[in-house]
């Protein structure tokens, strides 16, 4: 039988994300939440071990984050001004957070890129259509345009800075 819920301090919750053995929660202000399985850090909270609860991860305060999402032992989370964090399991590079980084990451890690602005996204995502299969491979990145997502074509499945200038205004 589903059960509600407690524990986000009174806040509404905007968006859910679970994978594997862990779940995160976005409140409608900004804030992440975290319960589950901690066994590489993937709740973000500084240390390792299981919460059956759900604990605000506190590296984000004073930031507003606008999207999470949950891999089986790591997770991201994307601000508003579009810093990237990534959290967890890092042992095959899948936090991005460049070569030789390899590791779990206790607590949110800032990646060497932002993204652009989802106005910016959006505004430009329709001519990523358009482009010719030989100027695709300029791109290291794979765009699903209704979801907004870029994924890596990196064969290695660590992540690699991308180039987005062509995305500025």
């Amino acid at each position: 039988t589903p059960q509600r819920i407690t524990g986000f301090d009174g806040k509404k919750i905007s968006a859910i994300a679970a994978c594997g053995y862990h779940s995160l929660a976005l409140a409608a202000d900004g804030s992440v939440y975290a319960c589950g399985n901690n066994n590489c850090g993937q709740l973000g909270l500084g240390a390792v071990g299981n919460q059956n609860t759900p604990q605000r991860i506190p590296d984000f305060d004073g930031k507003k984050i606008i999207a999470i999402a949950a891999g089986c032992s790591h997770s991201f989370a994307l601000a508003a001004d579009g810093s990237v964090y990534a959290w967890g399991r890092g042992a095959y590079g899948q936090l991005g957070l460049g070569p030789g980084a390899v590791g779990n990451q206790n607590t949110p890690v800032e990646l060497s890129f932002k993204f652009p602005s989802l106005k910016q996204l959006r505004d430009r995502l329709p001519l990523l259509n358009y482009l010719k299969p030989e100027s695709e491979a300029a791109i290291p990145w794979e765009v699903d345009p209704k979801n907004l997502i870029l994924t890596s074509k990196d064969k290695t499945g660590g992540l690699s800075d991308p180039d987005l200038s062509w995305l500025k205004p």
